[in-house]
C-alpha cells in the first residue's frame, strides 16, 4: 500500500505518471514479468493518467530519455531509505544533467511497512492482506507456499558470483582532474546475496558460482562488524595505492599515524559494548602514540586489573571508557582485549580522491595504484585498452592474493577487457598442506579464461622478487632486476604493436623508491610532432632517442618514423621534433631531423617568430602544435609581430613563456 500511496500522490503532481516495471533477467522473480505488468495494470486502473511498461536490463536513465521523462519519483520511508535513493538520484543526474529525482515521504501509518517483511509474515501464515492492494493479494494466494519459501525465504548461506566490473575513471581524481584517456583500467568484484533454497540449488550448476556459509564468510564476525572490517580494507588499499603512486611519480607525501584501529572486540573485554569494530583508538591514559606497536608496549608494561582510560572515535565523535585490563589468552600479558591494526592516512600536495561508495574490501589495491599513477603523470599508459585485475597492495609494493578470481575473471571477461592482472602469489608448503590442490591466484585465473573461451590475456604479477617469469618473454629490455609490482607497469607502457618500456618507471635497485646512482644526472628533453603526448620529460645519461619517444606515448599514425636515428644518444635541454610524413623539417644549427634535436651545448638560432611554419615554431621550447596555430592565426588576423613582447598577444602565451622563449626568437 506504500508504493500505492505514493503513486496516487504522484498522480495529481504530473500530466502523466507512467510506472516503470524494470526485469533483471538474471535473478530469480516471484512473479513473471507478464504477472508483475497484469497486477500493477489491476491495481492502478482506476488512475486515468497512470500508465504502466516492462523493461528488461536497462538502465532508468535510458528510458526516461526515451520516453521523454523529466522527472523520477521515489517514495522514501525512512533515513535509510533516503541515503539509498539518494545515492541513486545522484547517479542518475550525472548520466542525465535533464533527469531530476523528486522523494514523497510516506504517509505515516505505511512507514514501518517493506516487502521483506510482509513476505517473512506472509510465508508464516501472517495476515498481510491490509497492506497489499486487491489484485496483489490475490495474486499471492493463488501462489502454492512451498513455492514462495523456496523463492524468498532466505537460508544462513551466501552465493558468491561474478559481481560488477567497474572503471576507475569514475571513482578517482587526482588534482581534480578525472580520466579522460581511451581504455579504462578497471576493478573487479565479487558479488555476495544471501541464499534462498531455489537460489542454492540453482547455484550448484550455474558457472562461477559458490555457496558459503556465513561464518566462511564473516569469519564469525557480526554482519555490522564483517561490514567494518570490508570498509577499512578498502580504506588502507586506497593509502598503499596512494604511497606505491606516489612513489612510483617520485612525488612527495608522509604517511601519517591516525591512531589503533578496532578489528575485533573480545568478549570477555570489559571494553566490550563501548568500544566497537571500526572505531579507533586514539590515546591511553591520555598519552598519544606513533604506531600501534607502541601502543602495544605501553598496554602491556600495565598491570592485570589496573584501569586504563581508552580516548577513541566512534562514527566521528570522541569518547573515553575506563575499565579494567585483562589477561591475555595469548602471551598471559595485560590488554585490552581488541584485535587491532594502524590506521593511517598520506599526506601529499597530490590531490588523490577515490570515492569507492559501497566497495569494501583490499583487492582493488593493485588497480587504484595504476590509475593513480596515470594520472600523477599525465601518461597514456593503456594505449586505449580495457585492463581489468585484482590483488591486494601493502606499504611495500608487493602484490597479494584474493578470493575470488575466477569470479572476477568471469565478470572482466563479460565486460570486453583485453587485458587481466593477477597476482602470482607463491603457494608455501604449509598451504599445500593445509589445501591439498591449492593453486595460484594466477593459475585460477588462466583456469578460468580457459573455462570461458575468452581471448581476453591473463597477466601475472609476482608476489616477491623479480619479474622472472615475465621478463622471459621480453628479455631484450632489462639487463638488472626489478620488482614485483613493477611487472604491471611494464607491460602498459610498452606500445600495442612494440615491446617498448618507459624506462623512467624503473629502477636500477631491487625496491621502490631507492634512488640511483644515475638519478643526480637527471636531464631534460622537449619531444614534439608526430608523438601522442608532447612534451617535456626526464631522462638519464646513456638514453637514446627511442626511449624518448616511448615517454611520449609512441609515434602517432602519420609520424614519419623514416627520419628518425632511433640509436641517437640523448643531451640535456634537446628538442627532439619527430615529422609527420610528407613534412619538411628546417634544419637548424645544422643538426640533422634524424638526430632529433640540439644538444645542450651549442647556441641556438633564433627563430623568427613572423615567418617561421608550424614545424619550425615547435622547435622552441613549450610551444607544441595548438599553441603554433595560435601564433600563425594571430599573424594572419593581425599581421606581423612587431615586437618580440607583441607574442603575448597569443592565447595561452604569458610573460613567463616569453622569458623563457627571448633567447630564441626574433622578428
Amino acid at each position: 500500500m506504500g508504493h500505492m500511496d505514493t503513486i496516487e500522490r504522484g498522480a495529481k503532481l504530473f500530466d502523466e505518471l507512467i510506472i516503470g516495471i524494470f526485469v533483471n533477467t538474471s535473478k530469480k522473480s516471484y512473479f513473471t514479468s507478464e504477472e508483475k505488468l497484469a497486477i500493477v495494470k489491476e491495481s492502478v486502473k482506476h488512475i486515468p493518467n497512470v500508465r504502466v511498461i516492462t523493461q528488461e536490463n536497462e538502465l532508468t536513465v535510458s528510458v526516461a530519455e526515451k520516453l521523454g521523462a523529466k522527472f523520477l519519483l521515489r517514495g522514501i520511508r525512512s533515513i535509510k531509505d533516503y541515503e539509498y535513493e539518494k545515492e541513486i538520484a545522484l547517479m542518475n543526474r550525472h548520466l542525465d544533467q535533464e533527469l531530476e529525482t523528486v522523494f514523497l515521504l510516506a504517509e505515516p501509518k505505511y512507514s514501518h511497512i517493506s516487502s521483506s517483511i510482509l513476505k517473512e509474515v506472509w510465508t508464516f501464515n501472517g495476515d498481510v492482506k491490509e497492506y497489499l492492494p486487491e489484485a496483489v493479494y490475490q495474486a499471492v494466494e493463488e501462489k502454492p507456499l512451498v513455492v514462495v519459501a523456496c523463492v524468498i525465504v532466505p537460508i544462513p548461506y551466501y552465493i558468491e558470483e561474478p559481481g560488477e566490473t567497474i572503471d576507475l575513471k569514475e571513482l578517482i581524481t587526482v588534482n581534480d582532474k578525472k580520466d579522460e584517456d581511451k581504455g579504462s583500467f578497471s576493478l573487479t568484484s565479487v558479488g555476495i546475496r544471501r541464499a534462498t533454497v531455489f537460489t542454492a540449488i540453482k547455484s550448484k550448476i550455474e558457472p562461477f558460482h559458490e555457496i558459503i556459509s556465513a561464518d566462511e564468510l564473516t569469519g564469525g564476525a557480526s554482519d555490522d562488524e564483517y561490514m567494518q572490517i570490508q570498509k577499512f580494507n578498502m580504506e588502507t588499499s586506497q593509502n598503499f595505492a596512494i604511497e606505491q603512486a606516489l612513489k612510483l611519480a617520485n612525488k612527495p607525501y608522509e604517511m601519517k599515524y591516525k591512531g589503533v584501529y578496532v578489528l575485533g572486540v573480545e568478549k570477555n573485554s570489559n571494553f566490550s559494548g563501548k568500544i566497537s569494530v571500526g572505531d579507533t583508538v586514539t590515546k591511553a591514559d591520555g598519552k598519544t602514540f606513533t604506531s600501534s606497536e607502541d601502543f602495544m608496549k605501553y598496554v602491556k608494561s600495565q598491570k592485570v586489573g589496573q584501569k586504563m582510560k581508552v580516548t577513541y572515535t566512534h562514527d566521528g565523535e570522541t569518547k573515553e571508557a575506563t575499565e579494567k585490563l585483562i589477561k591475555l589468552p595469548t602471551d598471559k600479558k595485560p590488554g585490552i582485549g581488541i584485535t587491532l591494526t594502524d590506521h593511517t592516512e598520506i599526506d601529499s600536495q597530490e590531490k588523490v580522491k577515490v570515492d569507492a561508495g559501497d566497495i569494501g574490501g583490499p583487492s582493488a589495491g593493485l588497480m587504484f595504484t595504476l590509475e593513480i599513477y596515470e594520472r600523477l603523470v599525465d601518461k597514456d599508459l593503456r594505449h586505449g585498452k580495457k585492463i581489468a585485475g585484482t590483488g591486494t597492495i601493502n606499504s611495500e609494493g608487493e602484490v597479494g592474493r584474493i578470493g575470488g578470481i575466477d569470479k572476477k575473471v568471469a565478470s572482466a571477461a563479460a565486460s570486453n577487457n583485453k587485458v587481466f592482472f593477477a597476482p602470482d602469489d607463491e603457494i608455501t608448503k604449509e598451504m599445500k598442506k593445509a589445501q591439498p590442490g591449492i593453486k595460484s591466484n594466477y593459475e585460477e585465473a588462466k583456469a578460468a579464461a580457459k573455462e570461458l573461451k575468452t581471448d581476453m590475456k591473463i597477466v601475472p604479477v609476482k608476489t616477491e622478487g623479480v619479474m622472472k617469469d615475465y621478463l622471459k618473454k621480453y628479455p631484450y629490455l632489462f639487463a638488472v632486476p626489478v620488482v614485483l609490482m613493477i611487472a604491471v607497469f611494464f607491460f602498459l607502457a610498452r606500445e600495442p604493436e612494440e615491446e617498448t618500456v618507459d624506462p623512467a618507471l624503473f629502477s636500477t635497485e631491487s625496491s621502490i623508491g631507492k634512488t640511483t646512482e644515475s638519478s643526480s644526472q637527471e636531464w631534460y628533453v622537449d619531444v614534439k610532432g608526430a608523438v601522442k603526448k608532447t612534451g617535456m620529460y626526464r631522462i638519464r645519461q646513456g638514453m637514446r632517442l627511442m626511449d624518448a619517444i616511448d615517454l611520449a606515448g609512441g609515434f602517432t599514425e602519420d609520424a614519419d618514423q623514416n627520419q628518425m636515428n632511433f640509436s641517437k644518444l640523448l643531451a640535456d635541454q634537446e628538442i627532439i621534433y619527430v615529422p609527420k610524413i610528407g613534412e619538411e623539417v628546417p634544419v637548424i644549427n645544422e643538426v640533422s631531423p634524424t638526430g632529433g634535436g640540439t644538444s645542450s651545448n651549442s647556441e641556438t638560432a633564433k627563430i623568427n617568430i613572423n615567418t617561421a611554419n608550424a614545424a619550425e615554431l615547435q622547435q622552441l621550447s613549450g610551444i607544441g602544435e595548438k599553441r603554433a596555430a595560435d601564433i600563425i592565426k594571430y599573424r594572419e588576423e593581425n599581421g606581423s609581430f612587431h615586437t618580440v613582447e607583441d607574442l603575448t598577444k597569443v592565447s595561452g602565451i604569458g610573460e613567463k613563456t616569453l622569458e623563457n622563449l627571448r633567447d630564441s626568437i626574433t622578428i
